[in-house]
């Protein structure tokens, strides 16, 4: 298993990136192991925190990613080594190229929208042809925390019928999480499971990343708030202060 850390309760990954790659190609070729990956930023571990049953999803994942500058300062200010940041999409991309270098398998998409998803299919065509799409679903909108029954039931059947190697849930936090530690047991022969969020907007194009340098100073969470303020709002004003009001009081109990 990856080494963690504990951010507020959250196991965070604590390993680099092509360990972590090299962990997920591996666990591919076991029969009896399924993995899952996480994403865990300011926001994520703030809900954690505050909802029981987003932290016990979260702890039941093999992996869970430190996407989100803040969780790297709150890993070294509470005396933790995490050297780098691992973002969802960044992920991604680097898995599914070394998946397409060594062939034969196969992704299944949830989430989103159709036009996103048919972007995906079609960049996944063209770029990392030696990695078959065996489906994609996007489930109605609908508000809450929780898809309605009728509609994972429907979701698992089709994956199940479609026998992916790679299930990959993008339908935003904790939505998709909650989602996959519910029915996790129902998903018959998907070996790798990925909760990734954004990182369908930016593979299919539908949304413009951060340029890198923003990314490599920290900044991309503020690219994205100016792009998308409405959206953002929340997650800049009153998930962060409240995350890092955490951090704090953590490092004082301490």
């Amino acid at each position: 298993m990856p080494q963690t850390v504990d951010i507020l309760g959250v196991k965070v990954c604590a390993e680099e990136l092509e360990n972590l790659i090299n962990y997920v190609i591996k666990s591919t070729r076991r029969t009896n192991k399924r993995i899952v990956i996480a994403c865990a930023n300011p926001h994520s571990v703030r809900i954690a925190k505050e909802l029981n049953e987003f932290m016990s999803a979260l702890n039941s994942f093999d992996v869970v990613l430190p996407d989100g500058v803040g969780v790297l300062f709150a890993a070294k200010f509470l005396g933790y080594d995490i050297k780098k940041r691992i973002s969802g999409p960044d992920f991604f991309e680097v898995l599914t190229t070394r998946l397409n270098q060594i062939g034969g398998f196969s992704y299944f998409f949830v989430g989103s929208t159709d036009e996103v998803l048919n972007r995906i299919v079609e960049r996944m065509s063209k770029d990392f042809p030696n990695i078959r799409v065996s489906g994609t679903y996007a489930p109605p909108y609908t508000e809450g925390l929780y898809l309605p029954e009728v509609e994972s039931l429907k979701i698992i059947d089709l994956v199940n019928t479609a026998n992916p190697d790679f299930l990959w849930v993008g339908m935003t936090a904790p939505k998709q999480e909650l989602w996959i530690y519910k029915y996790i047991d129902k998903l018959v022969n998907v070996k790798v499971i990925g909760a990734i969020g954004a990182a369908f907007d930016f593979f299919s194009g539908t949304k413009k990343r951060s340029p890198k340098i923003f990314r490599d100073l920290g900044l991309e969470w503020l690219m994205r708030f100016i792009n998308e303020p409405k959206r953002l709002w929340k997650r800049t004003f009153v998930s962060a202060p409240v995350f890092l009001y955490y951090v704090l009081m953590e490092k004082l109990r301490r």
